[in-house]
């Protein structure tokens, strides 16, 4: 086991430096002071003797020192820097005391030896700081949201008085003689275009029914009446409610039972009945065909 002596000239050991002058000159300098030093301290420990003295500090005599206690076989070895052999591209050499309060050149990460309360204090700091940002910034939202609300709110008021003022304008138009005769003509149009439309549904399509006809009359036939009667909402001539009627005239019976059978192959007329005027004559008869209405 080794023990280090250091002796070291520092600004705020001055008051104590002066107050051993005294002793160290009266023992004859530094280096008798130290070997005197050495042996009271082996004569207190002999089982641990000094073997080595690390001597470091400012004095401008610290080398002469460390020879003078090598001449007294003490082995002395000068203290060197830690920041000798460190080369720092347009850094000069600092000393430990000034190298504290810098930030390390080591990029690998080193354990926190401040203390447990120190370094709390730092989260806590640091934690503090973050909720301060996002409460400040919160704040500051909810403020654009209030002015963007307020706005919004004063918008709708003002169309709201626009939309009153408009409503109330229409309400005096409508009150006025001439738009109260405007809507009385309004109605009557209605009605008339209600009755037309209900007229459309009940007519209409005879051409198409026409043109059946005479696909299916033969030569020496002639038809002399083609009644109609549709209620309303129905389309097709054959659907239950509908009736019709067809009369006329031929030259012999046998025409009239082909002009039947070629009617009742047309759907639309597949529901019709013949009936003759007369069953004695077989020239210039007369017959009606027509359909038996269902409900």
């Amino acid at each position: 086991m080794g023990f280090s002596g250091r002796i070291k000239h520092n600004p705020h050991f001055y008051q104590r430096e002066m107050s051993i002058m005294p002793e160290i000159d009266k023992n004859g300098g530094i280096s008798k002071t130290i070997t005197s030093y050495i042996n009271f301290a082996n004569s207190k420990h002999p089982n641990r003797p000094v073997t080595e003295m690390l001597v470091s500090g400012s004095r401008q005599d610290i080398n002469a020192i460390a020879l003078e206690l090598t001449t007294q076989n003490i082995t002395a070895i000068n203290a060197v820097s830690r920041l000798a052999s460190t080369n720092v591209i347009n850094h000069t050499l600092l000393h430990t005391s000034h190298g504290l309060s810098l930030k390390t050149f080591d990029l690998q990460p080193s354990l926190n030896l401040l203390p447990i309360d120190f370094r709390l204090a730092i989260v806590k700091n640091r934690l503090m700081h973050f909720w301060l940002v996002m409460m400040d910034m919160l704040i500051v939202f909810s403020l654009v949201g209030i002015l963007a609300l307020y706005y919004i709110d004063v918008q709708a008021v003002i169309n709201k008085a626009e939309l009153s003022a408009l409503a109330n304008q229409y309400q005096q138009q409508l009150h006025l003689p001439q738009s109260q005769a405007l809507i009385t003509q309004a109605d009557r149009l209605n009605q008339i275009t209600g009755q037309l439309m209900t007229l459309r549904e009940v007519t209409g399509g005879e051409e198409n029914i026409l043109s059946e006809l005479s696909t299916v009359t033969p030569d020496g036939i002639t038809l002399t009446s083609f009644v109609i009667s549709r209620n309303p909402g129905i389309k097709r001539l054959y659907e239950p409610g509908n009736s019709w009627v067809i009369t006329g005239s031929a030259n012999s019976r046998s025409l009239v039972l082909n002009f039947y059978n070629n009617l009742l192959s047309n759907t639309t007329f597949s529901d019709g009945k013949l009936y003759f005027g007369s069953l004695e004559k077989e020239t210039g008869i007369t017959f009606r065909i027509a359909n038996v209405p269902t409900k």
